[in-house]
């Protein structure tokens, strides 16, 4: 009887070795695309046109919310007493510099940005569950960012940077 179990044993491993090895060394498990850097965005040039996206149902004060279109948009800021919160993609560089200028242009605390992943970021935007989104032209285009856009609860400004030509 312990001489079968060593056969069967045995039998099962030479088995294995000639059917799986050859599948997981086939193509189908060797590619060099993971999530992660499949969704990367190469940028070789930025543009230096971003897009700011201001939730107005967040933000129900005219007054406040038209100051805040007003700074982003022109840069002239009157006192508003009303925290925001900012999200940009991590992997957006020049877009998370365009949020680290507006921040610094505030009052301390009065604007904190908030970097994270661009899938994630998106569906929480595209749930109302922001104040603040910035994101660069090639990103808005990359992620698909016209459905934020398209709703009515999104303010969108289209902000150009002195970078461009």
């Amino acid at each position: 009887m312990k001489g079968a179990y060593k056969h069967i044993l045995i039998s099962g491993a030479v088995l294995f070795l000639i059917i799986a090895v050859p599948f997981i060394r086939s193509p189908y498990f060797m590619t060099d695309a993971d999530a992660v850097s499949s969704a990367s965005v190469i940028v070789s040039q930025p543009s230096g046109i971003f897009y700011v996206f201001i939730n107005t149902e967040k933000h129900t004060d005219k007054e406040a919310l038209l100051a805040w279109e007003d700074y982003f948009a022109n840069g002239e800021f009157p006192m508003v007493f009303e925290d925001i919160t900012c999200y940009v993609i991590s992997s957006d560089e020049s877009a998370a510099e365009c949020a680290e200028s507006f921040s610094s242009r505030l009052g301390e605390n009065q604007m904190t940005v908030v970097e994270g992943e661009g899938s994630f970021l998106l569906s929480k935007a595209e749930a109302g569950r922001y104040d603040v989104f910035i994101m660069s032209e090639e990103y808005y285009e990359a992620y698909g960012a016209e459905s934020l856009a398209d709703k009515e609860s999104s303010a969108v400004i289209k902000v150009r940077t002195e970078e461009e030509d």
